[in-house]
């Protein structure tokens, strides 16, 4: 049976068992990680690295037994195959658990006796856990997240917000648990703790030329990582993109321009909002950076086959509002019919009646249409004006 500890039971032989119980072997085996002894430690496997800072997030799987018995009445190991997520310092955890994952290093394994004053106290947790219980937790710590200056950041003042050097490793803290959070899929907290490194990044004051490049290179992470959340699918906010990432042009034009993941993303907004022709601009730099991405080679085909559908529909679209008999129009190869000249000739009339300063007709218009569309604007006194940029626009002004 998976993550069954036998220790935990009395199957010793001899005098000695019957005057100790299995946790009091346990304890003699462990070194303390409080000065009374409430949390003391084995290390099973020992681990790299430094060990978990304070108001880090941790990724681990557990067990936890009481004395005599043992199959663990709390295991992470049977809820989930994926490693638990934890930050620390917010008080998810009880007391003994956190202080015992905060001498820990990564791919360490380690087991804990836990007493109940660091535990669940002297009312327990009923059912599972009784009155008074000293728990023995197996530990593995798979990950962890360095984000602990982020706790500095509560006890700062207005004026040590200005000062770079605690305001940077601050946002250090912040951008990591972004990061975090947005490998963990949630958008929004990787967003908000984000934006708390930008504020505190535009916020302090640097003295010399290596504190303004730390500034605008842990800045120009940022503002990527801002694009890309607000380009996903959870968020949908292209506009906002767009923002960002002239902000991040406006921080640092050089490397802005050098960084494709920043066209990418503000190519990928503008394709959103219908703007082609800086869409394909944006998309074909980063293409140019990146020459071998297939992703931006895809986007760039999408991005014709969406502008070519875009203009049918709006063609289309409109000759409905006017009531065009497009399949008519395709037979006869012409667009001088009396109807759609009536239609037009009505629409214009009605334009002259109101208030209105201009009107805009549809793109696409074939070269019949549009110096139909002319002769009948001039017969009114109205101005006719063909501007083509990204594209064709036509307007009909008083």
């Amino acid at each position: 049976m998976p993550h069954v500890n036998l220790d935990c039971l009395q199957v010793e032989s001899g005098e000695s068992s019957f005057n100790t119980t299995p946790f009091d072997n346990f304890r003699d085996q462990m070194t303390k990680v409080t000065e009374d002894g409430g949390v003391r430690k084995k290390i099973i496997h020992e681990g790299v690295g430094s060990v978990v800072p304070p108001n880090g997030v941790v990724y681990i799987h557990y067990n936890s037994y009481l004395e005599l018995e043992e199959v663990p009445f709390d295991t992470s190991y049977l809820r989930c195959t994926k490693p638990l997520r934890f930050q620390l310092g917010i008080g998810g955890l009880y007391p003994g658990f956190e202080l015992s994952v905060l001498t820990m290093k990564k791919g360490e394994k380690s087991q804990f006796l836990i007493d109940h004053a660091y535990a669940f106290g002297k009312m327990g947790s009923p059912p599972r856990v009784p009155p008074n219980a000293t728990l023995l937790v197996e530990i593995e710590l798979l990950n962890f997240v360095d984000c602990g200056a982020i706790a500095d950041e509560k006890l700062m003042t207005d004026d040590d917000r200005k000062k770079f050097a605690g305001a940077y490793k601050a946002a250090l803290g912040f951008h990591a648990l972004g990061n975090d959070y947005f490998k963990d899929n949630n958008i929004p907290a990787a967003v908000e703790n984000y934006r708390k490194a930008e504020t505190l990044l535009t916020g302090c004051v640097m003295h010399n030329d290596e504190e303004e490049t730390q500034q605008k290179k842990l800045l120009m992470k940022i503002y990527v990582n801002l694009c890309i959340c607000y380009n996903t699918p959870k968020m949908k906010a292209p506009g906002k993109v767009c923002l960002i990432a002239k902000d991040a042009t406006l921080t640092s034009p050089t490397d802005a321009r050098r960084n494709a993941k920043l066209h990418f993303n503000w190519g990928k907004a503008l394709l959103a909002l219908n703007d082609f022709k800086k869409a394909a601009d944006h998309l074909k730099l980063a293409l140019s950076l990146q020459p071998s991405s297939v992703e931006i080679s895809e986007k760039l085909k999408t991005l014709e086959q969406k502008k070519i559908k875009y203009y049918e529909h709006e063609k289309i679209s409109y000759k409905k509002a006017l009531k065009l008999n497009s399949s008519q129009k395709a037979q006869t190869g012409t667009s001088k019919e009396p109807e759609f000249e009536k239609l037009i000739k009505s629409q214009l009339e009605e334009f002259c009646a109101s208030s209105e300063s201009s009107i805009r007709l549809p793109p696409r218009l074939t070269k019949d249409e549009k110096d139909l569309c002319r002769k009948l604007a001039h017969q009114l006194g109205l101005s006719f004006q063909e501007v083509v940029s990204d594209k064709c626009v036509i307007s009909i002004t008083k």
